[in-house]
């Protein structure tokens, strides 16, 4: 008989889903005033040469941080043959160049703290010391390339002949550039260089401050559940400056300034018997001395730099005011030493004062996208000069797109 079977109810996919929907509605959620937020700060550290490129190029920066891109050109599956390969250098790679040239810099430059002596406020023994002018000592460039395992077999005689001569050939430069009249104890402009520091140690903290960002959770009901509230942000930064020059004027104040070396333009197309057909950073135009950048490429290499400049000159700042008032230096306006010339670049008071300022911006997004990645609008495409140096845009395949080419194969 049919009687003998229970009734058995089937429900629909929709009559399950209401069912299950009923329930979560039914769900007692606590009450906003019964849970507190903890408050919670971050430290985030940075290198400095990270902070140009992630202002000029801020989607590249964000499609890492964020996305977790690789920040390398994509030539997987390409249909096309790679482009021909560079031609062989006769110098090492570019950043063991690098370290040779701020080598010879750090134990071949001449400090004129003896001659200029005595300073007009107390500097620590470290920025008086003797050092002898040794920029193109071919027993000091030896030393120097030593250190980088270059010169001590015979497995590439070629290589260490021309190191050794072009680093030579840059010391001298420098020695007949401002740095070099400076560190002879000559004057300039009303300056004299009482005494100096090379690789300078430094240890930066901006503090970006915060009211209301939340890190978020998931909830049941979609809305997103605050777990904490970000107060605070400490942007590190620890490192070296190059160079920090101790000045003094004729009325008797004491300023500091960082030189910051770049030998962009020093190896393979340094041409030193004729600078017009060699680095465009070879040619000037103007008086030697004058640290105003005097054509395009001087200007634009500052402008690259401009950040980084401006977190050692920053750094300087802090140590200063940790100091009494009295033996406390003037920062003046960064500069680079440019190896290809032997010049130095300055930045201006102005500029200097608007680079501060970027600089606090750049950091404020920094540390945003660093305490709540979701909700920092992802920047736009890169473009001008910035799309030939974004990883994102070499390669077989463009991984970012902008106003000259689309995504994907080329």
């Amino acid at each position: 008989s049919p009687l003998c079977f229970p009734s058995v109810r089937t429900q629909t996919p929709l009559q399950q889903w209401h069912g299950i929907e009923r329930r979560m509605n039914l769900l007692s959620q606590p009450a906003a005033s019964e849970s507190v937020i903890p408050v919670v700060n971050q430290i985030l550290r940075m290198p400095a040469h990270n902070l140009d490129s992630s202002y000029s190029n801020p989607r590249a920066h964000w499609l890492t941080e964020v996305k977790g891109w690789n920040p390398e050109p994509l030539n997987f599956f390409s249909h096309k043959p790679t482009t021909g390969t560079k031609a062989a250098s006769s110098y090492p790679e570019a950043t063991t160049f690098g370290t040779l040239m701020h080598r010879l810099i750090e134990i071949g430059l001449e400090n004129p703290a003896i001659q200029t002596a005595p300073p007009v406020l107390p500097l620590p023994d470290a920025w008086v010391y003797d050092g002898k002018d040794m920029l193109d000592d071919a027993e000091t460039i030896r030393r120097v390339m030593a250190e980088e395992g270059i010169g001590v077999d015979e497995s590439d005689i070629q290589l260490a002949l021309a190191t050794e001569k072009r680093l030579g050939e840059l010391g001298r430069l420098v020695r007949q550039g401002l740095l070099g009249q400076y560190a002879s104890g000559k004057e300039y402009q009303g300056h004299v260089v009482e005494g100096l520091r090379t690789e300078l140690p430094f240890y930066y903290v901006n503090k970006v401050e915060f009211s209301e960002v939340f890190r978020t959770g998931f909830s049941v009901d979609g809305t997103p559940v605050p777990l904490s509230r970000v107060d605070h942000v400490d942007i590190v930064f620890d490192g070296r400056a190059d160079l920090v020059l101790a000045l003094r004027d004729s009325l008797g104040n004491g300023y500091l300034q960082v030189v910051d070396l770049k030998t962009k333009g020093c190896r393979d197309s340094f041409n030193p018997e004729d600078p017009l057909k060699g680095s465009p950073l070879q040619c000037y135009e103007g008086e030697l001395l004058n640290p105003t950048p005097s054509n395009s490429a001087e200007r634009t290499i500052l402008e690259q730099h401009t950040l980084q400049l401006t977190l050692y000159s920053l750094a300087l700042e802090s140590m200063e005011q940790q100091k009494p008032e009295s033996e406390r230096r003037t920062i003046l306006p960064p500069s680079l030493l440019m190896g290809a010339s032997g010049r130095i670049l300055q930045m201006s008071s102005t500029e200097y004062e608007k680079a501060k300022i970027t600089f606090s911006k750049h950091l404020e997004w920094m540390a945003e996208l660093s305490a709540n990645p979701e909700s920092t609008p992802e920047p736009p495409a890169p473009s001008g000069d910035n799309v030939h140096t974004c990883p994102f845009c070499r390669g077989d395949i463009r991984l970012c797109e902008s106003d000259e080419e689309a995504l994907g194969p080329r």
